[in-house]
């Protein structure tokens, strides 16, 4: 989910150099345009996420090694949740604090059907009870989207949403030279605001139509 059919790098660097070549010639190189652009694809991927959107939703299967899973791979923005494929066993999030405290405490060692777990930077540290079997533990995350490096690399936001990315970057580049955009451009950014914030109520109207 999330990535872009049709408009590639190229594409969307090209109509936004028009921009910036218009707003200060020469201003403005390649790489400062892609730095640009992968920052409001960024801003429209936090704007969906707040929306209640699942674009950027992703599972992984977690591979243990010694009670620790790396996770450095992924491009997590937040762990929502982890769960484990063994009937009747229950995993939660704890503070490293808190953490260490439970790990040690007898009810856990002894063989609870609870997997507790803590997040260490690029890796995640486990504990159960002597009893209990993590089987496969499954990470739900909100990943960060990947940043288009190449010309013919694709976007990695949905193509309905390109345009509110280009007119955020095009608000950027006045932005960047003490420049109010013009009226147009903040009025593509207010529309495509609304469009996401129609996004959950939407949602909301169809879990009412769902009681």
């Amino acid at each position: 989910m999330g990535a872009s059919i049709d408009w590639t790098l190229k594409a969307v660097r090209g109509l936004i150099s028009i921009r910036a070549n218009a707003i200060a010639p020469d201003t403005f190189d390649p790489d400062t345009l892609k730095e640009i652009i992968h920052e409001c694809v960024c801003d429209v991927a936090e704007q969906l996420g707040e929306a209640g959107s699942q674009e950027y939703l992703a599972t992984q299967d977690l591979t243990m090694v010694s009670d620790i899973a790396t996770i450095s791979t992924y491009r997590i923005d937040q762990i929502l949740a982890i769960r484990s494929s063994t009937s009747g066993i229950e995993c939660f999030e704890k503070g490293t604090k808190e953490f260490e405290r439970e790990r040690s405490r007898e009810q856990i060692v002894s063989g609870s059907k609870t997997v507790i777990w803590t997040r260490q930077g690029a890796s995640i540290e486990f504990s159960k009870g002597s009893t209990v079997t993590y089987g496969t533990l499954k990470m739900i995350f909100k990943r960060f989207p990947t940043k288009a490096s190449a010309e013919t690399d694709t976007l990695d936001v949905p193509d309905k949403w390109v345009p509110l990315v280009i007119a955020k970057a095009e608000a950027k580049l006045y932005e960047m030279m003490n420049m109010l955009p013009p009226q147009t451009v903040s009025d593509r950014i207010s529309a495509g605001t609304d469009r996401i914030r129609a996004i959950n109520r939407e949602e909301k109207q169809s879990a009412k139509g769902v009681k």
